[in-house]
């Protein structure tokens, strides 16, 4: 069996799967669904765990938040595919230089996620951040010295050519 792709999922991408995301959820389940084949590893930063904090349907509910609810985020993280990158400390300062000196990055989460994927040598970054993200596409080199692209999840399921037409709302 081949080595499988390495991605990174920013918590955009997390929380689009989760909440099933229309304009989201068809790209996003491909990409779940081949990394439990095998097709795929998903990256993260811990910072995601953190991030992705509660479903959209919870998003006026009272805390204590449901248990139940909480356990299916957990459960998310907890695949054998998912694998998490803890922030250290050489993560955080990559992620605070990132932040002063690249212009159109704006928040420390994104510079973490950044930092991230370069550090762990991933191939592509899922993002729908078209603010700070999508534009630093292969203008990073990753630990490997292969330039880090990042796109939305469908330029993985269907091509560039397809993911051109959409942007996200």
């Amino acid at each position: 069996m081949a080595k499988p792709t390495r991605l990174y999922w920013d918590s955009c991408a997390w929380l689009g799967f989760l909440n099933g995301e229309a304009d989201k959820k068809r790209e996003l389940e491909i990409v779940y669904a081949g990394a439990r084949a095998g097709q795929y590893e998903l990256w993260t930063s811990t910072l995601s765990m953190v991030e992705v904090r509660r479903l959209r349907s919870e998003k006026d509910d009272a805390k204590p938040l449901s248990e139940s609810n909480l356990k299916k985020i957990s459960d998310l993280f907890a695949q054998p595919f998912v694998k998490p990158i803890p922030l250290a400390q050489d993560i955080a300062e990559h992620a605070r230089e990132l932040v002063r000196n690249t212009t159109g990055l704006q928040k420390f989460q994104d510079a973490i996620h950044l930092a991230s994927a370069l550090r762990w040598d991933s191939q592509v970054m899922h993002t729908y951040d078209n603010n700070d993200l999508l534009h630093l596409s292969d203008k990073f080199n990753c630990r490997n010295g292969k330039a880090l692209r990042i796109c939305y999840p469908d330029e993985t399921t269907d091509g560039p050519l397809f993911s051109k037409s959409k942007a996200p709302q």
